[in-house]
């Protein structure tokens, strides 16, 4: 495959929510959804008071229990996923772990709703990437294809070095 352009390199960041499925069929409604914008505020907060959201190439695209960011230099995206990870840890302590003791199947798993994160050096190749990068399919299948083949175990950052190519 030839493309007209060098590649464009980005650092991506995804966040995902350890057994968020399992969480939710045991949580009350409120709850579950609870945790859910607070994945999401601490995560764009985070982003916010570090090099800003202002300087981020493309929009953060929310995965319902994660998000998905891109930055452009792989060490803003590390500081970004070790501060979040670690916003994240005092939060689950504080607030969320209190909430699954009423449930033994949930409070016996020490891994659920631990965020686990994956930084990925990428090598992108669109015409549309802006567009594209907030497309469901485009989001799920960087998702699954690094969050959740266990590379970053739960409550954990791992940074890996991949080649991505779409079309």
């Amino acid at each position: 495959m030839k493309f007209d352009r060098p590649p464009i390199y980005y650092s991506i960041v995804f966040t995902d929510l350890v057994a968020s499925k399992l969480a939710m069929g045991y949580l009350p409604e409120y709850v579950y959804r609870m945790v859910l914008r607070e994945n999401s505020r601490i995560a764009l907060d985070t982003a916010s008071y570090g090099r800003g959201l202002k300087r981020l190439p493309f929009q953060p695209t929310n995965l319902g229990d994660g998000n998905l960011f891109f930055f452009n230099q792989i060490d803003d995206a590390l500081v970004f996923a070790l501060s979040v990870s670690a916003n994240w840890a005092v939060y689950w302590e504080k607030a969320v772990q209190p909430r699954l003791k009423p449930y033994p199947n949930l409070a016996g798993r020490g891994d659920v709703l631990k965020m686990r994160i994956g930084v990925h050096l990428g090598n992108i190749h669109h015409e549309e990437l802006p567009e594209y990068s907030t497309q469901t399919r485009f989001s799920r299948a960087i998702n699954t294809a690094f969050v959740l083949q266990n590379q970053a175990p739960p409550g954990g950052v791992v940074a890996t070095e991949t080649a991505l190519s779409l079309t």
